[in-house]
């Protein structure tokens, strides 16, 4: 299971930080960004989701981060 959590304010900002925790956490990353390779703690410039550019980076082996734009119709997409 994967557990997705919004890490920045919900308002408009350049940068938002969707957090991916748990077992499938890399799973569901590699699903998301199409990248079947990720070395762990290198942020690497992906197509979310064919919904935005942005960095996708693994933390561990439990938590990984997607970085899309920040604005609100992004993050909720």
């Amino acid at each position: 299971m994967t557990r997705v959590t919004l890490t920045t304010a919900s308002t408009p900002g350049a940068v938002a930080i969707i957090q991916l925790h748990g077992d499938r956490a890399l799973e569901t990353l590699q699903q998301l960004t199409g990248r079947n390779n990720f070395i762990t703690s290198r942020a690497y410039l992906c197509n979310l989701a064919d919904i935005d550019e942005g960095l996708a980076i693994q933390l561990n082996h439990e938590t990984a981060q997607l970085m899309p734009h920040g604005g609100p119709r992004v993050v909720q997409r």
